[in-house]
């Protein structure tokens, strides 16, 4: 196998691992396994991945096949469906449908393997300056999109998800954040500036990084009262906005009063 292939997977994986850290590599999901309309024995795997799409242009038109069965005995069709830079190197994903006589499908098969290990089973038909050509296209533009967006965010921070409904929000731009990714039970924002936490859950109101205790009075009236977490974090929402503008000391008046009526 060419030592260039190698060392574009190496790259490959040492880009995502590089970024992974900013949450700016989207989530793909990998299958393997069969489904004959009875037996389904698909699996995903879901991963971090870039997707290459010049890769997968050459690699669909080069490493794609169909095969009809003379005299009406069938056909099969293996597509190649996504070429994708991983943590673990450049994965390829394939797509096998198997039709009857009458052309109707009744197998479906799923599988995946490195760009590696595909160019040596498929050496003869695959060419190889074509497909390196192609993945290091991808891996450079990809490179540059990655450094232009981490240059854009400053810092991700790492929460373990608590128990209850989570309302996450920046005290200093005055907005909602939503957390950009979950790994495992931790949530993980990319912000610059580290948010603060409200946290429902069925032992009451909890705060993390809440330095105003009006709005955490607010949030305890609601929520004792059966208020739903959404409508809570809306008004969290609208708080935020409020605070530093003209017209905040009457929407907090506004809202204190709509309580004491409840």
């Amino acid at each position: 196998m060419s030592v260039e292939v190698k060392k574009l997977e190496e790259k490959a994986a040492e880009l995502v691992k590089r970024y992974k850290e900013y949450c700016i590599i989207p989530m793909i999901e990998l299958f393997y396994g069969e489904d004959d309309g009875r037996n389904k024995t698909y699996e995903y795997l879901q991963k971090r991945g870039l997707p290459l799409l010049r890769t997968q242009e050459v690699l669909r038109a080069r490493a794609s096949v169909g095969y009809a069965e003379p005299y009406g005995g069938g056909a099969y069709r293996i597509s190649v469906v996504g070429a994708y830079a991983t943590a673990d190197g450049i994965l390829v994903q394939f797509h096998k449908v198997v039709s009857n006589r009458y052309g109707n499908p009744v197998k479906d098969y799923g599988w995946f393997m490195s760009l590696s290990s595909l160019l040596e089973v498929e050496a003869k038909k695959v060419p190889l300056e074509e497909v390196i050509s192609a993945a290091e296209k991808d891996l450079e533009e990809w490179e540059h999109m990655l450094e232009r967006a981490a240059k854009k965010m400053a810092r991700s921070y790492r929460v373990d998800k608590p128990s209850g409904y989570v309302i996450a929000f920046c005290p200093r731009c005055k907005m909602l954040l939503k957390p950009n990714c979950k790994e495992g039970e931790t949530l993980i924002f990319v912000h610059e500036h580290q948010p603060a936490l409200i946290v429902l859950d069925k032992w009451g109101v909890k705060c993390s990084n809440v330095r105003d205790r009006n709005l955490v009075e607010i949030a305890e009236i609601l929520w004792s009262g059966g208020e739903r977490p959404k409508a809570i974090e809306v008004l969290v929402g609208a708080w935020i906005l409020l605070k530093e503008q003209d017209e905040y000391e009457e929407y907090e008046n506004n809202v204190r009063a709509f309580f004491e009526q409840l």
